[in-house]
């Protein structure tokens, strides 16, 4: 083929990778709306039922994509693809290993498996397409965000392996075991992201998944703070215990011998009461 008509040719391509990473990125905003609004056609996706606060995480996982992926449809960088394609296949293809191994006591998720098993195949394409292709910003990325970049892959893996060991509170809310072992499948998938990122210092491979960490902070920092406030003012609020008991006969009052407990935060003060006949 003729000079002219391969780059006919690869603005063809570049055209259809943008168009392809719009509608992906648009898709995932609906989801992720969704996620965020408790839409019964977004939240009946996950496999296991949580708390809104799981969902609003959910939401802000999806919309990371959604910086990555439109990140990809603006600037026309193909070769980002590489890491959008390797988080995908690490974290669908490990959480459709752990679905398949529900399915003994749940068999509807198998809808699940065949869509994990579905996102990680997609994953594996891009992954390829993408390292077939050149990278057009031959700017390197500064040394002081792949450093970013490690350091936020190594907490990603320090939160994903004890949730994939099943280990509890792991996360700053209420999880469930098996919903938490599925979040920790998609943090090993955002830290193979990022480390990528940090050990290819082109500047395509370390803008998407910075895009990412920037969407998700901003859906899910300020529910995070607000349920943690009201966790802590749940925790110091008085909490008075009372054992024994009080009997009222006539005009004579028995209170028989028991205890009776304040707590407030980390501080205790325990009254003992003795027979007293009024």
């Amino acid at each position: 083929m003729s000079e002219p008509g391969r780059a006919s040719g690869s603005r063809s391509a570049v055209a259809w990778v943008r168009a392809a990473a719009l509608a992906a990125g648009l898709g995932a905003a609906v989801l992720s709306a969704g996620f965020l609004l408790g839409w019964p056609i977004a939240t009946g996706m996950w496999p296991v039922s949580v708390t809104p606060i799981t969902y609003t995480f959910l939401s802000a996982y999806v919309l990371g994509s959604v910086a990555a992926l439109m990140w990809v449809a603006v600037t026309g960088e193909i070769a980002a693809l590489r890491g959008i394609g390797l988080t995908t296949a690490v974290a669908y293809g490990s959480m459709a290993v752990l679905l398949v191994g529900m399915l003994g006591g749940r068999p509807e998720v198998v809808i699940n498996v065949v869509a994990a098993i579905g996102l990680c195949l997609g994953g594996i394409l891009a992954l390829v397409f993408g390292l077939r292709q050149p990278v057009r910003d031959r700017w390197l990325t500064p040394g002081l965000l792949r450093v970013a970049c490690l350091v936020v892959a190594v907490l990603l893996l320090i939160l994903g392996v004890p949730l994939l060991l099943w280990m509890p509170d792991v996360m700053p809310w209420t999880l469930d075991l098996d919903s938490g072992a599925l979040i920790g499948c998609l943090f090993l998938g955002s830290a193979a992201y990022f480390a990528y990122g940090a050990l290819r210092p082109a500047w395509p491979n370390a803008a998407g998944p910075l895009a990412a960490l920037l969407a998700y902070d901003v859906v899910l920092t300020p529910p995070l703070v607000a349920h943690s406030d009201r966790a802590a003012a749940t925790r110091d609020r008085p909490r008075p215990v009372h054992r024994g008991s009080r009997l009222d006969r006539g005009h004579g009052r028995l209170r028989l011998p028991g205890r009776q407990t304040h707590a407030r935060g980390d501080h205790v003060r325990t009254v003992t009461t003795r027979v007293n006949v009024v």
